[in-house]
């Protein structure tokens, strides 16, 4: 049997391993605040994304899943290119680089699920969250 520095030396990869999938999975976390958070008709809502990493493209989708059929919009940051509509995009919404979704004279019926589906260099994230329009 080993001293008790040989047992604590073969255990010492295993536990930088466990440290450093913490650490990576904490990076990857995605959050959606709406800005107001109670949004009234007319008014500009912000689905304001909080996510720290490189972005390689943004899909909005109005509802849950990431069927095209429901997309709004596909963007990706720092491309010539302008966002691409689908088939659920109205002319009010605009993809913003960091992720984020402003929609302009916002109507009830944009109340709901929305989905937002990042591509990042080693995967793809998905984040839900449900806005609420009220009546003035």
């Amino acid at each position: 049997m080993g001293t008790h520095d040989e047992i604590f030396q073969s255990d010492r990869p295993i536990v930088q391993c466990l440290i450093f999938a913490q650490v990576n999975l904490r990076f990857c976390q995605i959050s959606i605040t709406s800005v107001p958070l109670k949004p009234t008709t007319g008014q500009t809502v912000l689905l304001q994304v909080g996510y720290r990493g490189k972005i390689l493209n943004i899909n909005w989708y109005r509802g849950r899943g990431t069927a095209n059929v429901i997309n709004i919009l596909t963007y990706s940051p720092g491309s010539e290119y302008n966002s691409t509509p689908g088939p659920q995009y109205s002319g009010r919404e605009i993809v913003l680089d960091d992720g984020s979704l402003q929609i302009s004279n916002i109507l009830t019926n944009y109340s709901g699920f929305y989905t937002l589906q990042l591509t990042i260099p080693e995967d793809y994230l998905l984040e839900v969250v449900e806005l609420t329009v009220d009546c003035k």
